[in-house]
């Protein structure tokens, strides 16, 4: 075999490890941020729909959360979770300002949406009533499912993604509401002083 095979071979072996997508695995009862563990394709077309969505190239994302700037146009994300607790597992995104939020499953039929909504949904038609985007991923213990999310913003897309059980997202959220309420207060303060 002569090199310039060897050289296309390591390169092809590159661009596959590059794809793959490791599936998140919650054994335990913790907050796993999943950006690390998802992959996504920008639908620079705006063509792509729950029927071939499953045939594009996504491609891997390497950063603790998904941050891809501005995009004009949605973006698909893809992951695997497998529920290996006795327990529901949810997806919080963390960016409260995306326009378009879809949810969809996959089975043996095709995609199925679990929920079409966004920033001017109102509060109360959310799935679960919190400032970030909560989804009870409705996976049975010990089996797992494959997921794709269809986002779109005219602000920066960067979703700090997390997946959890319900007794570990509480302590979770708890120091987030914590912290915002803390700094809300220092600007306040600072302000009538």
């Amino acid at each position: 075999m002569n090199l310039s095979k060897w050289i296309l071979c390591f390169l092809l072996c590159i661009d596959f490890a590059a794809s793959a997508q490791e599936t998140i695995r919650l054994s335990e009862r913790k907050v796993i941020p999943i950006g690390k563990y998802v992959s996504y394709f920008i639908d620079q077309d705006k063509n792509t729909n729950p029927s071939n969505v499953v045939q594009k190239t996504f491609v891997a994302n390497h950063t603790d959360n998904l941050s891809l700037g501005p995009q004009q146009v949605p973006v698909w994300i893809k992951f695997k979770v497998q529920n290996e607790i006795d327990e529901n597992l949810f997806l919080e995104l963390g960016d409260p300002l995306l326009e378009t939020v879809e949810l969809y499953s996959l089975d043996t039929s095709g995609l199925k949406q679990l929920f079409s909504g966004g920033m001017h949904l109102p509060f109360k038609a959310r799935q679960i009533n919190v400032e970030s985007w909560l989804f009870d991923l409705d996976i049975p213990p010990h089996t797992g499912k494959e997921f794709y999310l269809k986002v779109a913003s005219g602000y920066p897309l960067q979703i700090p993604m997390i997946i959890s059980d319900k007794n570990s997202y509480q302590p979770h959220n708890q120091k987030n509401t914590l912290f915002w309420g803390l700094y809300i207060c220092i600007l306040y303060t600072s302000r009538c002083v």
